[in-house]
């Protein structure tokens, strides 16, 4: 009876976490349902970039760099086509996915209390040892764990792996419309950067101590450390399927994470640093580029093209034809 509670426990969580996660982090929000694929496949250029004008015989502008003289989009007029995604950063947005994530925290603590009668258990065997040896020895240990996950931020940014690999751009506009939805559109790294630490530790506390230390550590002790490792580490990523690629690697990112409560007795102090640090970084780097340049008709055409919504009418893309000089005279 006690291992059919808690199978049935577990999988309630599970259930639930999947409802969450779709609604919450991945941001699938339902946009307009118009159309795209009668717009050029490049009209903008990344947040902030400028966009060289030339003048031609008629001294009507065209975009030079682009195969056609065709204007980039406009935001739309109406803001309700935006579907309320597109605004300044929101507290009230911002307080539900933080407790989106601590609600996550909450449905560890609640099987850890379930399973074993304790619900400090979900923070893993060795945390009050971990607490007594030296907890500032262990927040520098999870700053120091997470310099491999932001090196490959950087790597990619260097070699722009998101232009090279269409998988991973896919990755990217996933992650730019999440962050973009959250933190707003206008940069602000005070406010902004605030906001992200929050969400930063509702994730790192609260998915670390439902994966590692509730999951990984209940798959260890009745079967074995591999197994707890493995299926703890692909449930993240399944969960992390905002695309497949996405999805990869966050479950990389988990076996990180695992390895990490592993090594460092079996305490989520280290792991839960490191991915909250992670966490903040990147979405105040992500935060910066889907805002930089200030507020201009460009870096608003590439906001809505990152939603996935276009501006105005087939009839409003279409370049206007210089006006008649004989009406003119006339």
């Amino acid at each position: 009876m006690p291992r059919l509670c808690s199978r049935a426990l577990l999988g309630v969580a599970l259930v639930h976490l999947c409802l969450l996660r779709s609604s919450v982090e991945g941001f699938q929000v339902a946009t307009p349902a118009r159309s795209l694929g009668h717009l050029p496949h490049v009209l903008v250029r990344p947040c902030g970039s400028n966009l060289r004008l030339n003048s031609n015989n008629n001294n009507s502008p065209s975009v030079g760099t682009f195969d056609a003289a065709i204007p980039a989009p406009a935001p739309p007029s109406n803001p309700k086509q935006a579907g309320g995604l597109l605004g300044p950063l929101r507290a009230k947005r911002v307080l539900g996915l933080v407790l989106g994530q601590s609600a996550i925290g909450l449905a560890g603590l609640g099987l850890a209390w379930g399973l074993h009668g304790s619900p400090w258990l979900a923070f893993g065997p060795g945390f009050d040892a971990a607490a007594r040896s030296g907890a500032l020895a262990a927040l520098g240990l999870g700053a120091v764990a997470a310099i491999p996950m932001l090196a490959f931020i950087a790597f990619g940014e260097v070699l722009e792996l998101d232009r090279r690999f269409p998988s991973l751009a896919a990755v990217s506009a996933a992650t730019k419309k999440t962050v973009l939805i959250s933190l707003g559109k206008d940069f602000r790294p005070v406010a902004a950067g605030f906001a992200a630490l929050l969400l930063a530790l509702a994730a790192g506390a609260g998915e670390e101590i439902l994966f590692r230390g509730v999951m990984q550590e209940e798959i260890t002790s009745r079967v074995s450390g591999p197994a707890g490792l493995i299926v703890a580490s692909l449930v993240f990523g399944a969960l992390h399927a905002i695309t497949p690629v996405y999805a990869l690697l966050a479950a990389v990112a988990g076996g990180y994470f695992g390895w990490l409560y592993n090594a460092c007795n079996h305490s989520i102090v280290v792991p839960g640093v490191a991915h909250a640090l992670y966490d903040w970084v990147a979405l105040l780097l992500v935060h910066y580029e889907v805002t930089k340049g200030g507020p201009s008709p460009a870096r608003d055409a590439a906001q809505f093209e990152i939603l996935g919504l276009g501006g105005g009418s087939k009839d409003e893309e279409k370049p206007s034809a210089p006006p008649d000089e004989a009406a003119v005279d006339a």
